[in-house]
């Protein structure tokens, strides 16, 4: 028996397919919003391609089985084309999300996620704003039924296949097929592949072009985000307590240096005791505030929070979550835009709850992590660079920068 004629050959034919399609709808979905979006890097494209391949691998793992088991069955006509075609729906419903961004991209500037799919909030207006879509985007379905007709034809049909004499080598094949999706599935890296990820490969506003559809809403589907609208007070009453909008007449400003230190599970209680000498110092010559609230719960939720001023709203964090690529005007933008460059150290290993990516869409320019320092060997065996060692980098590093203004933050 020849490879062309076992199984694993024609559900390799039908993944290559499906992978093409998934190019094509890119291609259209550019196309669709060239206006809004930057010019394509080859980073940006390869980034597009392991999105893909998780996504596709994500949801074909079931159809390895189906075609792969060692099994009778799999010779039985009637039985082929029932995968075939479940292959197929399956495959292009997931593919049909991508042509919703198509239009629906210009109102959200992000790809749409499984809040799309459960219409929280739209159960009744769902089906009427299906209708209008169809109507006012005529071109979008129709560019879905020349899409999904050209998948159809261009989709391998699995039929008189022939299964090797050996039920240990058919078992490995199906084994190793599904090893392969697997490890499509997660990224082909050592973590699962999450949407933040995206800023890996490209500034903010690409990343809808690195990602695709499908893929966010695999990626919320139990993470069901759902921000509550609090009121607990008219703004007319919020502003009498506290205006965060200040005006200064003054155009003359005195800009110093700025270092910003973020300890974990550090509190009050842990100062004046002979732990922290230089802060007990520097309490000493500042504003020092005593008492506050704590604006997360886990050590991910700290830099959105402290960077961004956007405090821990969800079960799971804001870099964890699909609205991690969202557009945000941080700390580190509105520096830039007074004269500053910005910085972010951070001893822990380079992805270490994706505070790389974070800083990159709160507009750090550089980020220092384990790969970046350097100095004599200190790593602890399981987190990172011991902070002592990591500091003395940091100084060494900062003493590099050249002119003042200068913004640093660890």
């Amino acid at each position: 028996m020849t490879f062309q004629k076992h199984p694993i050959y024609s559900f390799i034919k039908k993944i290559f397919v499906v992978f093409i399609i998934y190019q094509i709808t890119r291609l259209l979905f550019y196309f669709f919003n060239w206006n809004l979006l930057e010019k394509v890097t080859l980073n940006e494209i390869i980034g597009g391609i392991r999105f893909d391949l998780a996504t596709i691998g994500y949801i074909n793992i079931l159809f390895a089985l189906l075609y792969l088991f060692p099994s009778k069955k799999i010779k039985n006509k009637n039985y082929l084309k029932t995968v075939n075609f479940c292959f197929y729906l399956v495959n292009l419903i997931f593919v049909a999300t991508n042509f919703i961004d198509f239009e629906y991209y210009k109102f959200t500037n992000r790809r749409s996620t499984y809040s799309l799919i459960s219409a929280t909030g739209m159960e009744n207006e769902i089906f009427g704003l299906l209708t209008s879509f169809v109507i006012d985007y005529w071109y979008v379905p129709l560019s879905f039924v020349t899409i999904a007709i050209l998948f159809w034809f261009a989709l391998p049909k699995t039929k008189n296949i022939e299964l090797y004499k050996s039920s240990y080598a058919n078992l490995t094949v199906m084994l190793l097929a599904l090893l392969t999706l697997f490890l499509m599935g997660r990224g082909l890296d050592k973590k699962p592949l999450r949407i933040v990820d995206a800023n890996l490969y490209s500034k903010t506003n690409n990343t809808a072009l690195v990602l695709n559809t499908p893929f966010s809403i695999l990626k919320t589907l139990s993470n069901k985000e759902k921000l509550e609208n609090y009121a607990f007070y008219p703004e007319v009453n919020l502003n009498q307590i506290f205006n965060p909008v200040q005006t200064f007449t003054s155009t003359k400003t005195n800009k110093k240096n700025v270092v910003i230190l973020i300890l974990e599970s550090f509190g009050d209680e842990n100062l004046n005791i002979g732990q922290t000498p230089f802060l007990d110092s520097l309490a000493t010559e500042s504003l020092r505030f005593k008492n506050a609230f704590a604006n997360g719960r886990v050590s991910i939720d700290a830099v959105p929070s402290i960077i961004s001023s956007i405090p821990s709203l969800m079960n799971n964090s804001l870099i964890a979550s699909s609205f991690s690529v969202n557009k945000i005007k941080a700390l580190p933008e509105v520096l830039k835009e007074n004269g500053y460059s910005t910085s972010f150290f951070h001893g822990a290993f380079n992805g270490s709850q994706n505070f790389d990516q974070y800083c990159k869409i709160a507009g750090f320019e550089k980020y220092y992590g384990k790969n970046e320092y350097v100095g004599p060997e200190s790593f602890d065996g399981k987190w990172g660079v011991f902070d002592e060692d990591f500091l003395q980098f940091f100084a060494n590093e900062i003493a590099t920068f050249g002119l003042h203004p200068k913004v640093w933050t660890d």
